[in-house]
Order: structure tokens, then C-alpha cells, then sequence
């Protein structure tokens, strides 16, 4: 009973990372394991790169003053060190990034920067917060803190209106209106 889903998942994940099964162990379950960390791995070395490529866009909306900064997630395992740090669950949000369903945020002091302070979440179809928490999903309740995440949202909505006159701008006042997704040309 114990045996055959093992040897069964065994055998699935030879098949997906396209390697013979070992048929000459001593321990199916130890195979199994090894075979298991390795798919992990290269799931992992496939999301950090598609990761990297979903989050160099982010940084655009990169912002700092006196005593706070926010900047973009740079990458999967810079995901899973928030995920870490804040002990919440934004490290699933991986493929969240990738199909381009959320954008995540991280806003820290200036004094303590590898230290996160607040996660944020931004919808990317409106340019709003959807999430903002602190560690252990607590709310933000420090004024400041608030202050500043408006200010910054206010400029990434500013700069996205501007980036959409400029299209208009190139396009033309002649040029018949089109709907492509959310945004009107």
C-alpha cells in the first residue's frame, strides 16, 4: 500500500525531469526524495527567471524621501526573503507577478533597509493598493507610514497618465479610439 504511490510519483517525476528511474537502490523512498528536492529545484531555477523578467518593469515605480523608500520585488528569492521577514504569504505570489496579476511592493526605512517595514500589493489593472500590512498581516496604522504610501501612489498613477498622453500625443488627435484590454488609445 505504502509502495506504489511512491513508485508511482517516482516514476512521474523521472518522466517530467526526463531521466531513467533508478532500478538498482536499495530505497525506493530515498530515490523518491532525492528525485522530489530535484524537482523543486528547477521548478524554483524556472520561476527565478521568469520572475526577474516580470519584475524589471517595477522598479519604474522605485521611490524614496527622508525617512521611507519603496521599491519593486527584483526577483523570486527577493519574494521569498519578504515572505520570510513579514512571515506572511506573499512568497506564493510568484506566478501572481509572472502573469502580470499583481505587483508587489516592498517599503522599508531608509535606515534599516534590508529590513522590511510593509508589503504592498498593487492591482495592476487600476493602479491601486489592494493589500498593504505589515508583519504577520497587521494593518498599517502609523500615519506617516500611511502618508507616504499615498504620496507614492499618487505619482505612480501621475506617471501612468502621463506615459498614456504621451501615446495619445504620438497617435494623434485624428486617430480613431481603440479599447485594447482596459486602456483607450
Amino acid at each position: 500500500r505504502e509502495a506504489f504511490p511512491l513508485l508511482n510519483d517516482y516514476l512521474s517525476m523521472c518522466e517530467q525531469l526526463e531521466i531513467q528511474p533508478r532500478i538498482d537502490s536499495d530505497s525506493l523512498k530515498r530515490e523518491h526524495d532525492v528525485t522530489a528536492r530535484t524537482i523543486r529545484e528547477k521548478r524554483d531555477e524556472i520561476l527565478e527567471k521568469k520572475m526577474e523578467n516580470a519584475c524589471e518593469y517595477l522598479s519604474e515605480n522605485d521611490y524614496s524621501e527622508d525617512v521611507f523608500f519603496i521599491r519593486g520585488i527584483r526577483n523570486h528569492s527577493d519574494l521569498i526573503d519578504e515572505a520570510k521577514q513579514q512571515r506572511n504569504c506573499v512568497g506564493s505570489y510568484g506566478q501572481r507577478i509572472i502573469n502580470h496579476q499583481s505587483l508587489i511592493y516592498v517599503m522599508r526605512e531608509t535606515a534599516r533597509p534590508n529590513r522590511s517595514l510593509i508589503t504592498v500589493e498593487i492591482n495592476p489593472e487600476c493602479d491601486r493598493i489592494r493589500q498593504k500590512f505589515l508583519a504577520f498581516n497587521q494593518p498599517v496604522t502609523d500615519k506617516k507610514q500611511n502618508e507616504f504610501l499615498e504620496r507614492w501612489m499618487g505619482l505612480v498613477q501621475e506617471k501612468k497618465k502621463q506615459h498614456f498622453h504621451s501615446i495619445q500625443e504620438m497617435l494623434g488627435a485624428n486617430c480613431p479610439r481603440i479599447l485594447i484590454g482596459h486602456v483607450m488609445f
